[in-house]
């Protein structure tokens, strides 16, 4: 085999099939080495791809979340994304120390245009007062939760 024979078979892509079970090594840089099947190795890329996407649509889902708390600032203190038994949460801390029974219905709307904009980040969306932190620790962890609006 020549050097250019050899160049170009180099340089071409490894096909990998998701439904082959032949074996794949893969060798990181430090020397490590992998074996896994031809559909394994597909399926960990489309993860791979899946996540970016899922990253990029989960920063979008902060995003409208942030805006939206800003829109409703003379009621939206602060608002907050965690992880509760459910999946994620939205916790939406509006002034004062009772229940907005009237924000309901924009509450309601939030979660909403969330559940169509960002399928991918399936929540939902809840209302606490300010005056009562220990009602939240039910739904999510506030230390463990990302801080989306609000000081």
């Amino acid at each position: 085999m020549t050097k250019t024979t050899e160049q170009t078979k180099s340089s071409e892509p490894i096909r990998i099939d998701f439904h082959s079970v032949k074996q794949v090594v893969v060798t990181e840089t430090d020397g490590d080495r992998f074996v896994t099947t031809s559909q394994e190795a597909a399926l960990a890329c489309r993860s791979a791809l899946d996540l970016g996407a899922w990253k990029k649509e989960f920063d979008a889902f902060l995003a409208h979340i942030n805006q939206w708390s800003k829109d409703r600032s003379s009621i939206v203190v602060r608002a907050y994304v965690g992880v509760s038994s459910e999946g994620l949460t939205v916790v939406i801390i509006t002034k004062g120390e009772l229940y907005r029974i009237d924000f309901d219905d924009e509450v309601t709307r939030l979660d909403i245009e969330l559940a169509n904009k960002f399928p991918a980040c399936r929540a939902d969306v809840l209302q606490s007062p300010e005056s009562e932190p220990e009602s939240r620790v039910p739904y999510i962890s506030l230390d463990r939760a990302i801080q989306v609006y609000g000081d």
